[in-house]
Order: structure tokens, then sequence, then C-alpha cells
């Protein structure tokens, strides 16, 4: 596919490509704000209820490993995860041409992925001397993370396409991509403390890997489902 055909596809196709997924998004989006709405009361509450929501390494259960990464401490962090989900979306909705690899990674991202966040929250937690871990930031940078890996596969598709470039500058543009894409996850964690940035960076990246893994088509990891 030439450059020019490319960007053709990428302003002609991808909304309306992804329209149901976008439906779905728009629904669950609402669901983690109704699940919001009834947590924050028991959270300033410090209900008892919390133990299946807050992950803590002294009582960990199944509820609180998965749970823990779909509630937020505040209306702040809720938005501004939503916000960080829908990023990444948009940057997948407008790159991504395989409806059946995004589709095996998300059920990965939300079925398996919170269990993963939490085993590495344990190590941190312990580092940091924090009681305990929860928030949706997890769940949404990887999604962020899976789009700057899209964002990377159409640059690289349009490299691939310019004729006689040399090797050499093929690898200083990526290198360049590289650069930036280091450059944001600093400058996204820059004003944040704690757990945050830890779980974000690993979110960025695990996010990127998923999305490099699952295009890996002259490998075994060709979907790893």
């Amino acid at each position: 596919m030439k450059i020019k055909e490319i960007f053709q596809d990428l302003i002609t196709n991808p909304l309306k490509f992804w329209i149901g997924h976008i439906i779905f998004f728009a629904l669950f989006s609402i669901v983690l704000l109704i699940g919001q709405y009834y947590f924050l009361p028991l959270y300033e509450s410090n209900s008892n209820i919390l133990q299946y929501f807050v992950f803590k390494i002294d009582s960990i259960s199944i509820s609180s490993m998965y749970l823990s990464n779909f509630v937020n401490k505040n209306w702040d962090y809720f938005q501004t995860n939503i916000a960080i989900m829908w990023i990444g979306l948009v940057l997948i909705f407008l790159t991504e041409q395989r409806k059946d690899i995004f589709n095996k990674n998300i059920v990965f991202i939300f079925f398996i992925a919170p269990f993963i966040i939490s085993l590495i929250n344990i190590p941190i937690l312990m580092f940091l001397s924090i009681n305990g871990a929860l928030g949706f930031s997890g769940i949404a940078t990887i999604i962020l993370g899976y789009g700057f890996y899209s964002i990377m596969k159409l640059f690289c598709n349009c490299l691939k396409e310019i004729p006689n470039l040399p090797n050499f500058f093929k690898i200083v543009l990526y290198s360049l991509f590289i650069v930036i894409f280091v450059g944001l996850i600093y400058f996204m964690t820059l004003d944040q403390t704690g757990t945050n940035i830890y779980i974000h960076i690993f979110g960025y990246f695990f996010g990127f890997f998923i999305g490099l893994l699952s295009h890996y088509e002259n490998s075994g990891f060709r979907g790893y489902f």
C-alpha cells in the first residue's frame, strides 16, 4: 500500500469501521461512571466493603486484585483515567486495521492484565511503604501504550513505502520515534508521585508490547490467543 493510499484509508475508513466498538466503550465508560458514583461514599466512609476493592499485600484476595483496577479514589482521577483511555482508543481506531487482534487484546487487557498489575504492585507497595492501591490508571495507560504502538506501526508502514530510503535514515527515524515515545511517558508522569509513576510507566510499555507481540506476523506471536 502506497503512502497516499495509507493516508486516504486513514481519513475515510476508521470511525465508521469502529462504530460498534465506539458504542461499546461509551457504554463501558458509563458503567465505570456508575460504579464510581456508588464506590466513592464507601471509600470516604472507610466501609468494610473496601476489602473487596482495595488491593493490600497483607490481605490479598482475588476480588481486590481485580476490582482495585476499576475504581478510583476521587472524581479527578476518574476523569483523567477515562480521558487517557479514550486518547488511546482514538489512536487505535485511527490506525488499527485488525479487529480480531484488537478484540483479543482488549479481552486480555480487561480480564488478565488487572491481575498482572496487582502482582506488579506488590514490590512497589513494599518499596514505597504504601498501605494499598486502587485505580483505573493501570488499565487506561495500557490502552494508551497500545495506541502509541498503533501510531508507530503506521509510521513504520509509511517508511517502508518510501523508495530508496537508506537504512541509516530509517534507523534514525525509528530511534527518533522511540525517543518521542519515552519523552511522552516522562512528560505524562512528571507531576505524579508514589505508585502512579511506576504503574503508569509499566502500563505504557506493557500496552506497547501487547500491540507489538500481537502484530508480530513473522513469528509465533501472531495473535497470542
